[in-house]
């Protein structure tokens, strides 16, 4: 299977593990996890570009096992990786985690020209309802160079809070980031449009927005700025037309943040 398989090995301080897709496991700077797969074959194919088509994982690895990221989840502030959720109750004042996960899940080693999407756009929007309100996000792509228009895909998350707040986000507290933990991108201000230009197939191109999101009512102060950093531990291997994996042992960690009562922004 090493045929058909590219290795990535970046030079990095810490430990270097390899995986067969990049396997992003979200853990908390002070307490890191690592998650372990064992060899698995039989992944589904997907000749054409599209978004996030594996079965949606809840935990803190994604990748391995043939799996993706909610498009859209969040989590409360002082929670661990593991508790995003679609669903979520919050209070007035509180400040929670929005995280959107955009993969490209065409398989590796096809054409290109026919397999990268190209001007990826997240559109994100807040409806508030009385104690219920949506964070909604759809990804779409314009054509591949070969004249493909892949699918648009659309999730949401749903908070619950006392009656009469509203959902803001938080101004400048969005970043993008690789797979590796590179920020592309931050000071992002959440809502309407945000581009993300072209993305090859394969794990290792995937990225994540993060952003935090706070239930303002009507004494609540409006929300403050906080940034973050993230840096990852990781090599890895893309999944090839063949379907296969390899054995992987990933390792994922996310630090810094302000303005965050101690708690560190994570994947």
């Amino acid at each position: 299977m090493t045929n058909f398989l590219r290795k990535f090995s970046p030079s990095l301080s810490a430990k270097v593990l390899t995986a067969s897709f990049v396997a992003m496991a979200a853990v908390l700077a002070f307490a890191p996890s690592v998650a372990n797969t064992t060899k698995a074959e039989n992944c589904t194919i997907y000749q054409d570009p599209v978004f996030n088509p594996f079965p949606v994982t809840f935990g803190s690895t994604a990748g391995t096992g043939c799996t993706d990221f909610p498009l859209v989840a969040a989590r409360p502030q002082n929670s661990t990786p593991s508790d995003y959720t679609l669903n979520m109750n919050a209070n007035t004042g509180d400040t929670f985690y929005v995280r959107i996960y955009v993969h490209n899940g065409a398989a590796q080693g096809l054409d290109p020209n026919h397999t990268t999407m190209n001007n990826i756009v997240a559109n994100t929007s807040i409806a508030d309802n009385s104690t219920s309100h949506t964070i909604s996000v759809t990804l779409s792509a314009g054509a591949t160079n070969d004249g493909f228009v892949p699918q648009s895909k659309s999730s949401s998350v749903t908070v619950t809070t006392p009656a009469g707040d509203t959902l803001q986000v938080v101004p400048g507290s969005g970043s993008i980031y690789d797979y590796n933990g590179n920020q592309l991108q931050s000071g992002l201000t959440l809502g309407g449009a945000t581009q993300l230009g072209s993305q090859q197939a394969c794990f290792d191109f995937s990225r994540q927005i993060l952003f935090q999101v706070q239930v303002v009512g009507g004494t609540t102060p409006p929300p403050a700025q906080s940034t973050v950093s993230a840096t990852s531990n990781s090599s890895s291997y893309c999944v090839y037309s063949n379907g296969q994996q390899a054995n992987d042992t990933p390792s994922w960690t996310v630090t810094g943040s302000t303005n965050l009562a101690g708690d560190d922004i994570v994947w």
